[in-house]
């Protein structure tokens, strides 16, 4: 049987420490029939750094608009029929491409296979796989007798988090241009926007086994955990209200994802209404009172954001001191 051309694409900003490793990883791979394209907006040493590699890597330079449209550029160079992401700053492990394409060629009805990763910073290993709870689940029912792999539908999964990395991701091309790629509407999650759109027409395919290392910086948005779990937790709401309005969600599983949208924009108002952040509070308070109209607290915290911030912090500091006396009190 052929081997298809594996067309990987790497969007670079400013990773000149990195870039090189990432490279060298994916042309180490056992599998041999790729092409590296990388689609850079940097303003550092990236370009020079890669003229070591030759006609070996495809350069192209697109002034900065974010990931999404670095990805979806690199997408309509792509030549290949199937696709793989990695970013400047990943890893892959050297059988990853090999043990994906091969896995495609069994299950034609799959147009996305993806693998467990790790995570790892500059000082070393983070956490040596990043397979979710609710992926484990989904894997023990829906493993593949005798192999580490699982095939099934997985959109319910991936409403309750995106449990697919994208360095950890091979998949069809022509399945990505049929969703038209990456929403650039989105600085994060994007990624999990178009593997739910995947998700509502196609299985996907799992192999439960370390194939990529998922680097995690400080100066980036995969930084520090405050700003990473916020700005994504933000960010999953807005995919999920996306797929809700849109009609994209399947009407068997659409009570559940706006019971589920309802709780999410509550955390997430709360969450921001702590942090004096009040407008972005009563985003999210409005977006979750679509799906829980008659959620008194939701109606109240709402009303609340309307408030000076001096205002509100008096009163939960009146509140927690109600709540220090309380137990003393005859």
């Amino acid at each position: 049987m052929q081997e298809p051309l594996v067309s990987v694409i790497m969007p670079a900003f400013n990773c000149q420490d990195y870039v090189c490793e990432a490279i060298d990883t994916v042309l180490k791979q056992s599998y041999k029939n790729i092409e590296i394209i990388v689609v850079d907006g940097s303003t550092d040493d990236t370009k020079r750094l890669l003229e070591r590699y030759g006609k070996r890597v495809t350069y192209y330079y697109q002034e900065p608009r974010g990931v999404s449209a670095a990805r979806n550029f690199g997408l309509r160079q792509a030549r290949g029929s199937l696709v793989a992401f990695q970013d400047a700053d990943d890893r892959w492990l050297p059988d990853k491409l090999k043990a994906q394409v091969h896995a495609l060629q069994k299950f034609p009805d799959v147009k996305l296979v993806f693998t467990d990763y790790a995570t790892f910073d500059h000082s070393g290993m983070i956490l040596p796989t990043a397979c979710w709870p609710h992926l484990k689940l989904w894997l023990n029912q829906h493993r593949i007798q005798g192999t580490s792999m699982a095939h099934g539908q997985l959109y319910w999964e991936l409403m309750l988090g995106n449990c697919i990395g994208t360095c950890s991701v091979l998949a069809v091309k022509d399945a990505l241009d049929e969703y038209n790629g990456f929403d650039e509407a989105f600085k994060t999650c994007e990624d999990l926007d178009l593997w739910l759109r995947l998700s509502t027409r196609y299985p996907v395919l799992y192999i439960d086994e370390v194939l990529a290392e998922y680097r995690v910086r400080p100066n980036g948005l995969s930084g520090s955990i405050e700003t990473r779990d916020m700005t994504w937790s933000i960010d999953r709401a807005r995919v999920r209200e996306k797929h809700l309005r849109s009609n994209l969600v399947p009407d068997n599983l659409r009570p559940r994802v706006q019971q589920l949208q309802g709780k999410h924009c509550w955390q997430l108002g709360w969450a921001s209404l702590s942090g004096g952040e009040h407008r972005k509070a009563r985003t999210m308070f409005l977006m979750g009172l679509h799906y829980c109209p008659n959620d008194w607290r939701m109606w109240l915290y709402f009303i609340l954001t309307f408030l000076p911030p001096s205002i509100v912090a008096l009163g939960k500091r009146a509140k927690h001191a109600f709540r220090e006396i309380l137990p003393s009190a005859p």
